[in-house]
C-alpha cells in the first residue's frame, strides 16, 4: 500500500533524527499539528517545510517517487546541515545588520563570531543570533539563540505570521510579520502585548532573514 504524504513526512523527520515536537517547532506549526494532519499539508505549510529542510526531495514527499533527499545534498551536504562545514556562526549583535544584507560571497565569515555550532536540526540555516530584550516573549526569551536564513530582497515574499530578523534604519529587529493596511508596508508585531505593532516600509528594509528555529537553555 502506497504511503500518504503524512506518512512520508513522519518517515523523513524520523530518518534525520527528529522527534515530532521538534519537527513541528522547526517548521513553525502548533503542537499536535502532525497528529491532526489528514492529507497533504497546505501550500504555505509545505513551503515552510521546504524552507527549513532544503535537502528534502519535494517530488518524493508529494508522490513517493525517487529518493527522500536530493541527490546533490546527499553527496555534498556539510555536517552542520546547511551552514559552513565547521558549523553555524553565532553572530554578535553589532555584526547582525551586515549578516542580513551581505553579498553573495558569504560575508558572515568576515565577522569575529562569538562561536560556531553544529546543529543538524536546522538544515538550511546560515547563522545564529542571540535574542535580546523581552519584546518577543514568551515565544523568544532574552538569551535564546535563533537559527536564521537570509531571504533575497529581489524575490521577497513573506510567510505571514512567521518571525523574521529585519535590518532597518533603526537597527536589526526580531518581529513576527503580518500584512499591513498601508500599501508597500508590513506590520512588525511583538509577542509581548505591551509592545504595539508598527508598520515598516518594505523599501526601508536593507536585509532580512527568516527564523527557522530556537535553541533555549533551561
Amino acid at each position: 500500500m502506497q504511503q500518504t504524504v503524512k506518512q512520508r513526512l513522519i518517515k523523513f523527520y524520523t530518518a534525520i533524527g527528529l522527534k515530532k515536537n521538534s519537527f513541528e517547532k522547526t517548521i513553525g506549526v502548533s503542537h499536535g499539528y502532525i497528529d491532526k494532519l489528514r492529507e497533504c499539508p497546505s501550500n504555505d505549510k509545505l513551503e515552510s517545510i521546504y524552507l527549513a529542510f532544503p535537502d528534502l526531495n519535494r517530488i518524493w514527499l508529494l508522490t513517493g517517487e525517487g529518493e527522500m533527499l536530493n541527490s546533490s545534498s546527499v553527496d555534498s551536504a556539510p555536517a552542520s546541515g546547511g551552514g559552513p562545514a565547521e558549523g553555524l556562526p553565532l553572530i554578535p549583535v553589532d555584526a547582525m545588520a551586515g549578516a542580513l544584507s551581505g553579498t553573495s560571497y558569504d560575508p558572515i565569515s568576515r565577522y569575529d563570531c562569538e562561536d560556531m555550532y553544529n546543529v543538524p536540526v536546522f538544515r538550511g540555516a546560515e547563522f545564529l543570533i542571540r535574542v535580546q530584550g523581552d519584546s518577543m516573549q514568551p515565544k523568544y526569551m532574552s538569551g535564546d539563540i535563533i537559527a536564521c536564513r537570509r531571504v533575497s530582497l529581489d524575490r521577497l515574499w513573506f510567510q505571514w505570521g512567521k518571525a523574521y530578523v529585519l535590518d532597518t534604519q533603526q537597527g536589526a529587529i526580531l518581529k513576527r510579520i503580518e500584512p499591513s493596511r498601508k500599501k508597500g508596508c508590513i506590520s512588525a508585531c511583538s509577542e509581548n502585548p505591551k509592545y504595539k505593532p508598527f508598520d515598516i516600509s518594505v523599501d526601508d528594509i536593507n536585509g532580512i532573514a527568516i527564523v527557522l528555529g530556537t535553541i533555549r537553555a533551561e
